[in-house]
């Protein structure tokens, strides 16, 4: 299979893992709702023809988690413009997809949770190997 193809297949992987980046990131600095606090972008995915993100929105555990992520969806739905808006520039995409908010299944969120974790646990292993491997050499400062 020739690496376009390959490439391909993997854009919508691509497109949807930056979309969360990009809107984490905008929710956590720029969107400054108390209904948006202690929400995870549980799932987002892309369809094949870029055109559609469909987001699971779950907000951390406790007793009223559904509520709190469906008062989040609200939001974000009824500011999806703004948000199409901000991420624009920040994909460098023609056309940006149309943005589909919904509540999350508790699965996909424990799903997204797990493997933030062991994001998290990947880069601190890198990091400590590279801080290890930095004292060898020829102890020129």
């Amino acid at each position: 299979m020739n690496k376009r193809k390959l490439d391909d297949r993997r854009r919508p992987e691509r497109v949807a893992s930056r979309v969360r980046e990009e809107l984490a990131s905008l929710m956590a600095r720029e969107l400054s709702d108390p209904r948006l606090s202690n929400v995870v972008l549980a799932r987002v995915h892309a369809t094949d023809d870029l055109s559609l993100v469909r987001i699971g929105v779950s907000a951390l555990d406790d007793d009223d988690a559904q509520t709190r992520a469906r008062a989040a969806v609200k939001v974000l739905v009824s500011i999806t413009s703004t948000i199409r808006t901000k991420l624009a520039p920040k994909l460098g995409m023609r056309r940006v997809p149309t943005l589909e908010f919904r509540v999350a299944s508790a699965a996909d969120a424990d799903a997204r949770i797990d493997s933030l974790l062991a994001e998290v646990s990947r880069e601190l292993s890198t990091s400590a190997k590279r801080a290890g491997g930095e004292g060898s050499g020829d102890g020129k400062k």
